[in-house]
């Protein structure tokens, strides 16, 4: 991959380059690389194979409810590399930013860190842990790297009923084009329902690990969306899943339990 790259004058030693959001490297110049404005002023070799790297590796689809805790894996970043963690809710106001402290590497090898999502995440957005280096090659322009955890929520009427009685299910997901209150585009959700205590499918169609549809609804514009009233006759566990569109994957709720007495 090539490009060019536009700085001010002066002398520079070092830097980071990012492949992607969660993927890049940092280099030197030795000697330092002398800028002139208007001017192509030398080159940088970096290779993607020596490149840092971080995604979230739990839960499975990197989605649910906020106040969740979250794994992140960590990967080829030196033994003593530094870095500042924060968090921010991608939305207008960045909800419940943050700072997670510092974290030392100890290892090239895949390193795993586990992070709680604030309870204020506000659903319908990306919340974002993003790793600043803060020592190192990169000390005038540090690597900085980040991965995703969407933030939607499913919530059932109630969690504890008698036969017979009657609940439905309320939340909210991620949409496309949703910005504050600004409207998006509208989805299909679906609900599933899993007899006794489940775990989040991982599988797109669900029915081989024991999942039955419940039913599918519309979201409106904010991505928020209300199942019909239905009638749970054994104790279940719900789940809601939510297609992909230009500004989110597709991805599962994270789960809720209903007690029939």
């Amino acid at each position: 991959i090539t490009g060019d790259v536009e700085v001010l004058n002066g002398s520079y030693d070092n830097g980071s380059v990012r492949f992607f959001l969660n993927e890049g490297v940092e280099f030197k110049f030795n000697p330092a690389l002398s800028v002139t404005s208007g001017t192509p002023s030398g080159y940088v070799t970096v290779y993607e194979q020596d490149a840092q790297r971080l995604w979230v590796s739990s839960p499975y689809w990197r989605s649910g409810k906020p106040g969740a805790t979250v794994k992140v894996a960590l990967d080829n970043f030196p033994s003593g590399w530094i870095n500042s963690v924060t968090g921010y809710t991608d939305d207008p106001k960045e909800t419940a930013s943050r700072s997670f402290g510092k974290d030392t590497s100890t290892s090239p090898a895949t390193q795993y860190r586990s992070y709680k999502i604030p309870a204020t995440a506000k659903p319908g957005y990306t919340y974002y842990l993003g790793f600043q280096h803060v020592d190192g090659a990169g000390d005038e322009y540090p690597l900085y790297l980040e991965s995703g955890y969407q933030v939607c929520t499913m919530k059932p009427s109630k969690t504890s009923v008698k036969k017979g009685a009657r609940i439905r299910v309320t939340g909210v997901v991620p949409v496309e084009g949703h910005w504050g209150a600004r409207k998006g585009k509208a989805k299909t959700v679906t609900l599933y329902a899993h007899k006794g205590t489940a775990k989040v499918p991982t599988k797109w169609e669900p029915k081989g690990q024991g999942w039955v549809k419940v039913g599918s609804v519309r979201t409106n514009g904010l991505g928020a969306f209300t199942t019909p009233y239905f009638k749970p006759l054994k104790t279940l566990t719900l789940v809601v899943r939510y297609p992909g569109d230009n500004w989110y994957y597709r991805a599962y709720t994270s789960t809720a339990k209903v007690t029939v007495k």
